[in-house]
């Protein structure tokens, strides 16, 4: 019985400093502060064109996929966007074409599954463009690199079962950070390969 009197009194108490003293229960409340929920991700999606011309220019082959990025390119991300976050990282820069696409892409994957020997990674240009898609702020980056047969340029990519293809952050070695299989295309000697990787970074 005393204690439900108590509870009472305790309840007349505090609405009695509620109505009395609305100041002393704002000085309370404006301490707390609760954000609306913000519904933002930023969402990275890759994908890769490979065509095949002849030296009239004429297209022998061409091929479209989505990649995958790799735990490694995951990483890269990290270190490329925080300062504080192995700030000697190099940036995204080269690309590599290969013959292992019978292995699909893996997070773990860590390079081309079969190289062709003769031929080395290519320097890689890059352009972007920014603005909205569906109301939200998106940006594409696109990169681009071309591969040449023995008798085009120095460097010898000629192959038969050319299907997979990965972009990294160096000439050799270095970390990769996207890679992607395809169906096979043959680049001859006298043949170029362009391949072409657009990232879309889109607010989800």
């Amino acid at each position: 019985m005393m204690k439900n009197l108590g509870l009472k009194h305790f309840g007349l108490l505090l609405v009695a400093i509620v109505a009395v003293s609305s100041g002393t229960t704002y000085a309370i409340l404006e301490g707390v502060s609760v954000q609306p929920t913000i519904n933002n991700g930023v969402q990275l999606l890759g994908h890769v064109e490979i065509v095949v011309s002849d030296a009239q220019g004429n297209i022998k082959a061409y091929r479209q996929s989505d990649n995958m990025i790799v735990t490694d390119g995951m990483e890269l991300l990290a270190e490329n966007l925080f300062s504080t976050v192995n700030a000697s990282s190099a940036k995204i820069s080269h690309m590599e074409i290969g013959t292992g696409g019978e292995t699909a892409p893996a997070a773990g994957q860590t390079d081309i599954i079969t190289v062709i020997s003769s031929c080395a990674r290519e320097v890689a240009s890059f352009s972007s463009v920014n603005g909205t898609m569906n109301g939200s702020p998106n940006a594409n980056v696109t990169a681009t690199a071309t591969f040449e047969g023995g008798n085009v340029g120095p460097n010898d990519c000629d192959d038969s079962s050319i299907d997979e293809a990965a972009i990294f952050n160096h000439a050799t070695g270095g970390e990769m950070f996207a890679r992607n299989t395809f169906t096979a295309v043959e680049l001859t000697a006298d043949d170029t390969l362009a391949l072409t990787w657009t990232f879309q970074f889109t607010d989800t």
